[in-house]
């Protein structure tokens, strides 16, 4: 599952069900590229394609219960490897939201450090 993928289907899942062009425009892709995608993962009945009651071309996307599956098994993924590669920095990962505040704060620019100087 590319992450691209996943995204899309994760997506789908957190609006509970959404057009392919509401689908396009919160990935920021374009509608043709969320149509191809859309048409592999129907065929491989992780979403389900519904005529969207708006009418016209429109399709309604909405998870199958394989998609929701699918979707918490790569989200427990991709947090474990997050997981390990925080960890693997010296960081306690329960730790890491308040070293990565300080980290974006470091960089805003005005802030006092050594934010946009060169090396």
């Amino acid at each position: 599952m590319s992450y691209r993928r996943f995204r899309a289907l994760h997506t789908v899942g957190a609006s509970g069900s959404t057009t392919q062009r509401a689908l396009a425009d919160r990935l920021g892709l374009t509608e043709p590229s969320v149509s191809r995608m859309a048409a592999v993962l129907v065929d491989e009945g992780l979403p389900a394609a519904d005529a969207a009651a708006t009418g016209g071309n429109r399709r309604r996307l909405e998870l199958t219960p394989a998609g929701e599956e699918l979707v918490d098994r790569c989200r427990d993924a991709l947090e474990g490897r997050l997981v390990a590669l925080v960890e693997s920095s010296g960081v306690p990962y329960e730790e890491h939201p308040r070293h990565t505040r300080q980290l974006l704060a470091a960089l805003e620019p005005g802030v006092t450090g050594t934010a946009g100087r060169a090396s």
